[in-house]
């Protein structure tokens, strides 16, 4: 770990993470994610309410639309599968099947424990990616204890200068767990300019405010005896609760030069600064754009059309409301006491009139006609969003469709899209399982796979162990 960094690093890397928030903030303009997200929690209009103080017609499609989308996309729980490449598979006196099964049942195993978090992070991120996109991060974590047999542990005998000594171990592990994490979009950063590719990306990271004592306490970071806080320095996150105690970290993985810094704002030198192997994160992204790192949201694209919706109904109310019938009345051909009868709004209601009125004492004022336009507006608002969303009537288990013909397409259609972003979603769940695996190869200690992998009341424990 190196130290004492000049602060020429830092401030060049704070150039670096300025301009890749101004990107981030063209994009969250461009594809207005805020209104996005609003839309999808049902919040679609700025004045709810009309003048008379009644709430205006608002029907929200996209929350059913997701509902209805992820079913389809993610699986009641995840379960990995590892199979053996097709070159190892048929090689003569190989145990390729063993070992895949072994990596299989140990990944089932990891992604169940209720510590890891998976499913539920990735659920989140999966609905986050359609007004955004998602990510998760993933880790590994130990609980260390002191090694209880090093005070017993004789020093090692040298017969010459050459002879070198075993050290025990000053640490063992007493548990070890791996875990994940949902990491907000709007809190990543990439390098500018962007690209689609996430591997081809100079650098990305994340930001993440901590607070300053667990991060002066923590042994990975150097560098951290003057740490200030700067929780409120950053007016830009008004949805992030801070404090003048926290501070305000930064996460890069500069994936040129494979170095990891954690850099924190307002002070001129790296927490930290390491070598690693993989990026631990994992984005997932429906509708890519070319030579852009940050995808085209689905919800995007139907905010519009859930205006015209709410636009169409509210109009429908509005003449239910103020069609009402209305009356003109021949001055003193009806006394006032028989009008009352019709104030009570009560079906066959007679009335008495005057013998020297002649002609319709009581005249229904005529009022325009309830146009169909409003009717079609409101029909093909709701067709064009379900083609828009990709998800149709029998989805929602309506019928859209005349002939069996036409259902047979539609239904088509809609199998091989969703069959589409399914192998997305599957896709970025094996990449987090993969590097859970890879995580648990590099540094899970030999008890806990065989915990994982045999049954320890089972009377073949002990062959099963040594297996």
């Amino acid at each position: 770990m190196a130290t004492g960094e000049p602060d020429k690093t830092v401030k060049l890397w704070m150039k670096r993470i300025q301009a890749a928030k101004k990107s981030q903030e063209e994009w969250e303009s461009q594809y207005e994610v805020a209104r996005c997200r609003q839309y999808w929690a049902g919040i679609q209009r700025e004045d709810v309410k009309d003048d008379s103080g009644d709430r205006k017609a608002q029907i929200n499609l996209l929350a059913p639309m997701l509902r209805a989308r992820i079913p389809s996309l993610y699986f009641y729980y995840p379960f990995a599968r590892v199979v053996a490449s097709p070159a190892k598979s048929d090689t003569p006196s190989e145990t390729v099947d063993e070992k895949a099964q072994l990596i299989q049942d140990t990944a089932n195993a990891l992604l169940r424990d209720p510590r890891a978090g998976l499913k539920e992070q990735t659920l989140l991120s999966v609905k986050e990616a359609h007004w955004a996109f998602g990510c998760v991060e993933v880790g590994y974590s130990a609980d260390f204890a002191d090694n209880p047999a090093l005070k017993d542990v004789a020093p090692p005998l040298k017969e010459d200068d050459k002879t070198e000594g075993v050290e025990p171990y000053k640490k063992i592990i007493r548990d070890e767990w791996f875990w994940t994490r949902r990491i907000p979009p709007r809190q990543i950063i990439v390098s500018s300019p962007e690209c689609t590719i996430v591997s081809e990306l100079d650098w990305l990271g994340y930001w993440e405010y901590q607070h300053v004592e667990d991060v002066k306490k923590a042994p990975a970071y150097s560098n951290k005896m003057d740490l200030k806080g700067s929780g409120d320095s950053d007016k830009r996150e008004d949805d992030v609760d801070t404090s003048a105690q926290d501070v305000k970290l930064y996460k890069i993985w500069d994936q040129r030069t494979k170095c990891r810094y954690v850099f924190a704002e307002g002070h001129d030198k790296p927490l930290l600064k390491e070598d690693y192997e993989r990026t631990p994160l994992f984005f997932l992204r429906f509708e890519l754009e070319p030579d852009k790192f940050r995808p085209i949201p689905p919800i995007y694209n139907l905010l519009s059309i859930q205006d015209e919706y709410n636009d169409s109904r509210e109009f429908l109310r509005m003449q239910r409301k103020t069609r009402v019938p209305r009356y003109t009345v021949q001055e003193g051909g009806v006394l006032p006491e028989e009008m009352q009868k019709f104030e009570a709004n009560e079906p066959n209601v007679w009335i008495k009139r005057n013998n020297n009125t002649a002609g319709d004492v009581i005249s229904p004022v005529l009022q325009p006609a309830l146009s169909e336009s409003a009717l079609q507006s409101l029909t093909l608002s709701r067709q064009e969003f379900d083609q828009l969303s990709g998800v149709g009537a029998e989805a929602r288990q309506q019928a859209s469709s005349g002939t069996a013909t036409q259902a047979a397409i539609m239904n088509q259609r809609q199998t091989v899209q969703d069959s589409f972003d399914r192998y997305i979603v599957a896709e970025w769940l094996g990449e987090i399982i993969r590097e859970m695996v890879l995580l648990a190869i590099d540094k899970m200690t030999l008890p806990r796979w065989i915990q994982l992998n045999s049954d320890q009341y089972s009377p073949e424990f002990m062959m099963d162990a040594m297996k």
